[in-house]
């Protein structure tokens, strides 16, 4: 495969979920539903789960990092240890010229990244791959000069270099490095990613490295007038959109600004449902930038064709709606009704001191707005994490409707019962956001104030109440926390591109385009192929991510052949690239 190749179109990630007020939008930016790979505990399947045995097979480097790639006053020249994994196990080596998988780390640490791409492992035998996990500054041990990562972010000076153009660069030097090292220059790199972390921009700025880019959970957005009319009642008619405005795609690689806008949320219960997105992201963003380097890119979940800026999404909770009233038309209609009789209840005397009672919170409620948050957070977690092993939203909906209290709000409580049975040792519900927060709890408000927004917005056609706009409490929040203002059109500018015609006109080949239809973020996804060399691979059971996790026994055969057909793509790819060396060779 030649670097004439191009990849994939570039995208603008966001991300930004407002709080139905003011008051609670702190604790709202903490319960973005995540755009991970990982599942929570309650939604874990412990068959598809990679061994422990992989960490094991693995040896772990550190390299010597720039701390600021675009500057050159003397200080810009310090350094700090970036955390790199590398598992040579099933490599064949650089005279073969295999394949290195380089799987492009998230808003999180390294190590909890490794037991959750099973994908990598499960094909590397195949493929006589070379595995390289690479971790994103400022999280797990990268953090600069040995500081933990509250402290750095409590240092402007610091933290002003924690932002996804600095990432790219770091991911590029890393594989130079390790490319170099082991003498592997001919080995196609094929960069992979769970949301955030995909491999998009880096087959976008630097072709010449990746044969491959996978992308998972990439969400992507048409510029301006490019968006998705998702007020469209039929699904025909927004499928025929989608390939109508993604026609342009063509096997080049000229020029060098691109962009998309990417729609990213997270999830945790506090951050952590909808993280995943977001690195699939820098994938996409690398490519953009550095499309001297990356091959091909496989996307995973990627919504590409979600509004951007400020521009209210509707369709990530219309299908999250959509899953739940499939599943049961009662347990639908409860959760649509409970919303207001939570707030009947908190404007009592007592009312929220009842409500704490009920819900058995660790803490007493300082609002309705806290309680809300997180059922919304719970029920997005299950409508996209909906496997076919451990099916979320039927057992939450079994737990509604056979409650046998005459009580809303009890049987509410019966469905959180249920979807949080395997995730908690103690004896209440902590509703409230922990106290000793995770890496992610802590990065990610300062990354979507500083680098990256997006909103995802409920209306009335949904179990959800509507939204009400929070747009001005967000950047106050943003300036009273960090002394900066969100820059809505920052990606755009810096990656350049306002035609999302010519964009893909000019760098879309070698793209897989996968996703699962059970996935909310699907709605903005591809969902039918635009060249031979443009494809989409989705399933109508499949949900965010799942091809990306380790294959179990326990697969269903559309699972099987979806995964079958991601790597006989991929293997088409690298035949194609084997013979343009030996035609090189050759002339």
């Amino acid at each position: 495969m030649s670097s004439t190749y191009g990849l994939f179109c570039p995208l603008l990630l966001s991300l930004l979920l407002f709080s139905s007020s003011a008051s609670a939008l702190t604790s709202h930016l903490n319960r973005i539903p995540r755009l991970r790979i990982a599942r929570d505990s309650f939604l874990q399947d412990s068959g598809s789960a990679v061994s422990e045995s992989v960490l094991n097979e693995s040896q772990t480097f550190f390299f010597d990092q720039t701390l600021d790639h675009f500057n050159y006053r003397p200080e810009s020249y310090v350094t700090f240890k970036h955390k790199y994994v590398i598992n040579f196990k099933y490599w064949g080596g650089a005279n073969s010229s295999a394949p290195i998988f380089a799987f492009l780390g998230g808003e999180e640490p390294l190590a909890q990244d490794i037991p959750v791409v099973g994908f990598l492992t499960d094909n590397a035998p195949r493929f006589k791959a070379l595995i390289l996990y690479i971790e994103h500054r400022f999280y797990g041990e990268s953090i600069p000069f040995g500081l933990s990562l509250e402290e750095a972010l409590n240092n402007s000076n610091i933290r002003g270099h924690f932002n996804s153009a600095q990432t790219l660069v770091d991911y590029a030097e890393v594989i130079i490095h390790v490319k170099r090292m082991l003498n592997a220059q001919k080995s196609p790199v094929i960069v992979m990613g769970g949301s955030y972390g995909g491999s998009k921009l880096l087959r976008y700025k630097w072709p010449h490295f990746n044969m491959i880019k996978f992308n998972y959970h990439m969400r992507l957005f048409f510029m301006d007038n490019y968006y998705v009319p998702f007020i469209l009642k039929k699904e025909e008619e927004k499928k025929q959109f989608c390939y109508d405005h993604l026609q342009p795609f063509t096997r080049t690689s000229r020029g060098s600004h691109v962009s998309l806008s990417l729609s990213l949320s997270l999830s945790m219960t506090t951050l952590n449902y909808f993280i995943d997105l977001f690195d699939s992201v820098l994938a996409a963003w690398f490519r953009l930038k550095y499309p001297h380097i990356a091959l091909g890119a496989f996307a995973s979940s990627a919504p590409i064709l979600l509004p951007v800026n400020f521009t209210p999404h509707y369709g990530y909770y219309t299908i999250v709606s959509k899953g739940f009233r499939e599943t049961s038309e009662t347990c639908y209609e409860t959760i649509k009704r409970s919303w207001s009789e939570i707030d009947r209840v908190a404007s009592k005397q007592h009312g929220l001191q009842y409500l704490s009672e009920t819900f058995n919170t660790c803490e007493p409620l300082s609002n309705a707005s806290e309680l809300k948050d997180y059922l919304i957070s719970m029920y997005a977690a299950a409508a996209q994490y909906n496997d076919p092993f451990t099916t979320p939203v039927a057992k939450l909906c079994d737990a509604v409707n056979s409650n046998g209290s005459s009580s809303i709000l009890n049987k509410i409580f019966a469905g959180v019962v249920a979807s949080k049975r395997n995730s908690t040792n103690s004896s209440c519900y902590d509703i409230t956001p922990p106290r000793n927060a995770s890496q992610t709890t802590l990065g990610w408000p300062w990354q979507t104030c500083s680098d990256l927004i997006i909103t995802l917005a409920r209306n009335n056609k949904t179990m959800f109440q509507p939204d009400k706009d929070t747009l001005h409490s967000y950047i106050e929040y943003c300036k009273s926390s960090y002394g900066v203002a969100p820059r809505p059109n920052w990606i755009s500018t810096y990656y350049g591109g306002q035609d999302i015609k010519l964009i893909l006109q000019r760098f879309g080949s070698n793209i897989i385009f996968s996703n699962g239809l059970k996935d909310p973020y699907s709605n903005g996804g591809v969902l039918a192929n635009i060249s031979d060399t443009i494809v989409t691979i989705y399933t109508v059971k499949g949900s965010h991510c799942l091809d990306i996790t380790a294959a179990s026994k326990k697969d269903p055969d559309w699972l099987v052949k979806q995964r079958e057909a991601e790597v006989e793509t991929m293997e088409r790819w690298i035949h194609v690239y084997h013979d343009d060396l030996k035609k090189l060779r050759d002339s």
